[in-house]
């Protein structure tokens, strides 16, 4: 008697194929090849981990050691062909936009429809960071404009409405209709006296939240996801992946694509 497969089966197999080529960057990855460094044992482990891991899911993963020259130099080769992403949020200690620079760029290619962030930060934090680097894009004179607008009011009580979304829900219901703070993300830039790096593909349609959890989000073709450092290995990658995809309206559209993908990359 042929074998019974589930939808969430099914779901599940068209994933694991999809995902068969991973670049894992992190500033203590375990490159292929070299000798392991006693002073970071649990990240070398880590990388050893996860490629075993996934080598049982049939993905080959490729680890790179982070650093500024060496991405600059080979980043076209790190990206090039790969399904998955797996990103540490903290490449330069406390210094976040290198790995927003590498996520600006892995969102460009067309092959790569999963990115992992993973953090020993805050999650909510994490996102936030993500949410002005995609969102909070302004122009001098738009600038301007806003600051116009909240002219002789006390910002103070703005900034405090990024903890809580609802609050800021009601905000933007109080203002007119034209005006340019859309965001959270767009008041911190017009209020903020640094100059600050937003991403290439900066607009709405871009960047889309998701409505099955709060670490989960899309930009362009690729579903990001934000885990806690110690819990990243294959098996939870895919099952939060597959997770999303269930909770997608247009689900069999979408599986529909990546299958047709696995098929034309078998011939």
């Amino acid at each position: 008697m042929p074998t019974k497969f589930t939808f969430n089966d099914v779901a599940k197999n068209i994933i694991k194929e999809t995902i068969s080529s991973a670049i894992f960057i992190d500033d203590h990855a375990l490159e292929n090849f070299k000798t392991k460094n006693s002073k970071y044992k649990k990240e070398n482990d880590r990388t050893i981990n996860l490629f075993n891991d996934f080598k049982e899911n049939q993905c080959l993963i490729h680890p790179f050691k982070f650093t500024k020259k060496g991405w600059k130099k080979d980043k076209k080769f790190y990206l090039k062909n790969k399904d998955l992403l797996i990103l540490d949020w903290q490449l330069v200690k406390e210094d976040h936009s290198e790995a927003l620079n590498i996520l600006d760029e892995a969102v460009s290619e067309k092959s790569l429809h999963f990115i992992c962030i993973y953090t020993q930060e805050n999650q909510d934090a994490v996102k936030n960071e993500i949410n002005k680097y995609f969102l909070g894009k302004l122009s001098e004179s738009e600038k301007e404009d806003i600051r116009k607008f909240l002219n002789g009011t006390d910002l103070d009580d703005y900034w405090l409405l990024e903890k809580n979304h609802s609050d800021w829900e009601e905000f933007i219901k109080t203002i007119e209709p034209t005006c340019l703070i859309t965001s959270f993300a767009k008041l911190r830039t017009a209020l903020s006296s640094d100059e600050l790096s937003h991403s290439k593909h900066s607009n709405l349609g871009f960047f889309k939240k998701s409505s099955d959890d709060d670490i989960t989000f899309y930009i362009g073709h690729t579903i990001i996801k934000i885990f806690e450092k110690d819990l990243v290995s294959g098996t939870e990658l895919y099952n939060s992946f597959l997770s999303s995809f269930l909770g997608e309206k247009n689900i069999f559209l979408s599986l529909m694509g990546l299958e047709m993908r696995n098929r034309f990359r078998e011939n």
